[in-house]
């Protein structure tokens, strides 16, 4: 139970310090466009780790003293999954999960600033999605097709106002179809005969399945709108002996589910959204990269992974979005001091 509850508190205690630590526009800004520059680099590091992992993967599991391309991390703390044609590169995280979401957050924070410019862009664009296409992350595949699709409509009504609406309502669109396609074996039917199938197979079929043998589980015991506990469930923290159940909590939606009911994804989902619309409503300068990481967020990875689990990505998302919300403001404007004329000479008493 304690492990479980540090997973969820310590990211927003990490946003909390920021609070403490930025006390003027000056700092929030300085914080703000250095964290967004950490990203990008780390992104670029974690990139050229990934292209190693991919093209010499045996040479990359010696060193690691692992022979099993499915082992779990063991002594090496490491997960390793493979597909069939070859390792699902983690570059400089601990999984695949971990190492695409941070290139996605990376290749945001590139296009959504003016921190690089002209080729170096380009090429740094160029080697952040090679990276995110090795490490075979369907998630952020799919995220960046939406990401680049809704991007082009909102560049096409920039200049009209309110115009950043089209991110909330493209999250609430793709949020009501994931949560049919993941609550439902419909779509998974219509797969099922299709060269699809293998793919639909594990990312659609297995999550239908854990996520009504939770459900179903919470309304066996009454517990549908409370959830069954924080640690109940879950594949890691306190060991076997000390749960009463395990099963996996691989979305942020059933890990929520599983630990505090419908009302807690009631909160989340609300205030998540709550917060997309103050910062597209408000239309200001620099909160784009806070706009794409909320549509992410809740639209794409809300039903597939599970942000909690997803360390530092946590952080860097809710410090960013955090960080938008109190420095992307519109500058103060200034009163204009009211200009002293001078008299002229020809006007001067005496003259």
């Amino acid at each position: 139970m304690a492990y479980q509850i540090k997973n969820d508190v310590v990211p927003f205690l990490f946003v909390a310090a920021v609070a403490f630590i930025v006390n003027s526009r000056e700092s929030k800004e300085h914080i703000y466009l250095k964290m967004v520059k950490v990203v990008i680099i780390t992104g670029m590091i974690n990139s050229v780790f990934v292209y190693f992992e991919s093209a010499f993967s045996s040479l990359f599991m010696s060193v690691l003293a692992i022979d099993d391309m499915n082992n779990a991390g063991g002594a090496s703390g490491v997960r390793l999954d493979n597909t069939l044609w070859g390792l699902r590169a983690m570059g400089t995280m601990t999984s695949f999960i971990n190492s695409g979401t941070l290139i996605f957050f990376a290749i945001v924070c590139l296009l959504e600033t003016k921190l690089y410019r002209g080729w170096k862009k380009l090429v740094m664009f160029a080697m952040l999605v090679a990276a995110m296409v090795l490490t075979t992350y369907k998630t952020t595949l799919l995220a960046i097709a939406l990401y680049f699709g809704v991007k082009a409509v909102y560049m096409l009504f920039s200049r009209v106002r309110g115009a950043k609406m089209i991110y909330f309502f493209a999250t609430v669109v793709v949020f009501t179809a994931m949560t049919y396609v993941f609550n439902s074996m419909d779509v998974y039917n219509k797969l099922a005969f299709t060269r699809y199938k293998d793919v639909a197979y594990n990312s659609i079929y297995i999550r239908v399945l854990q996520h009504a043998d939770i459900i179903r589980d919470m309304e066996g015991r009454g517990q549908f709108y409370t959830g069954l506990g924080v640690g109940v469930n879950g594949t890691s923290g306190p060991s076997e002996d000390l749960k009463v159940n395990s099963k996996a909590l691989d979305s942020t939606y059933i890990y929520i589910m599983s630990n505090y009911g419908f009302i807690g994804v009631f909160i989340y989902v609300s205030t998540a959204f709550l917060i997309l619309l103050y910062l597209c409503l408000q239309g200001r300068e620099n909160d784009n990269i806070a706009i794409v990481l909320l549509f992410y967020s809740l639209s794409v990875e809300f039903f597939t992974n599970n942000i909690f689990a997803n360390f530092p990505c946590n952080l860097v998302m809710y410090t960013l979005v955090y960080l938008s919300m109190i420095y992307c403001r519109p500058p103060v404007v200034r009163e204009k001091k009211t200009p002293v004329i001078k008299n002229a000479p020809g006007n001067m008493l005496g003259a």
